[in-house]
């Protein structure tokens, strides 16, 4: 058995990467980053008023497994951080002023 320091290392000795746990690739802890990044992305451009299953379906993923990474990753669930979003994002004067007719 040998061990290398790096991936690069052990490619010039003529190994290669494991097939199971690719090396090369994103971990699981940066790919459930990325996509809780996106669903923050996607909640704040619609100033929270996207539901789970909107953001579900747009990140690829079922709604059962976007909320269990949600709340792994933020320690809060979609619905609180969309609460939070509705709080203390701007309002646009149309949405402030209503579509009253004057």
């Amino acid at each position: 058995m040998r061990f290398h320091g790096s991936l690069a290392e052990a490619r010039r000795t003529g190994f290669r990467p494991c097939r199971r746990c690719h090396p090369e690739d994103r971990s699981l802890g940066e790919e459930r980053a990325a996509l809780v990044a996106r669903a923050q992305t996607l909640i704040r451009e619609r100033l929270g008023r996207i539901s789970s299953a909107e953001l579900a379906d747009a990140l690829g993923v079922s709604r059962g497994h976007f909320h269990k990474v949600f709340r792994c990753v933020t320690g809060q669930t979609p619905g609180v951080f969309k609460r939070q979003i509705g709080v203390f994002a701007p309002v646009s004067l149309q949405d402030s002023l209503g579509t009253g007719q004057s």
